[in-house]
């Protein structure tokens, strides 16, 4: 009786992390679609969604990669202990800790303000990226999120 009760503890906690990567993605997009709706001056034809980081109501946005990296991680061990073996036990964690990170890093270190986003940002590009948007630039690559 005890291996049976022991054994739907990890099944639920393992069901509990891998629930963490169903939430994170339209959190994720939902967040961003409501803010790209209602921020003004921001449009996804021209701005990426990094750019919504900045301004006023920036730190949603920060909110919004932050916790979507912490999901993911989460995600990524209960990844882990679901797949203990077979193709893909192995990478397919990392890669979703991976992802995980780039988008926690994404959320710390914002771009920089382009193409006239914020209101009284430059229209072009920053001739010199920021420290931060030099660490931004190269972390949301990791996921892909651009």
């Amino acid at each position: 009786m005890t291996t049976i009760a022991t054994t739907t503890k990890t099944t639920d906690l393992t069901r509990m992390l891998l629930g963490a990567g169903v939430v994170a993605g339209p959190l994720f997009v939902g967040t961003v679609a409501v803010q790209a709706l209602t921020r003004d001056g921001f449009d996804l034809r021209r701005h990426p969604l990094s750019m919504l980081a900045l301004g006023e109501h920036g730190w949603i946005q920060v909110i919004n990669f932050i916790t979507a990296g912490v999901l993911s991680l989460i995600f990524a061990v209960g990844v882990a202990r679901e797949l203990q073996d077979g193709p893909g036990s192995t990478w397919a964690p990392r890669l979703l800790a991976l992802f995980g990170v780039g988008l926690v890093i994404g959320g710390i270190f914002k771009a920089d303000p382009a193409l006239g986003f914020p209101a009284g940002a430059p229209t072009g590009y920053p001739e010199q990226l920021s420290i931060h948007g030099t660490i931004h630039a190269f972390a949301p690559p990791l996921p892909s999120c651009r």
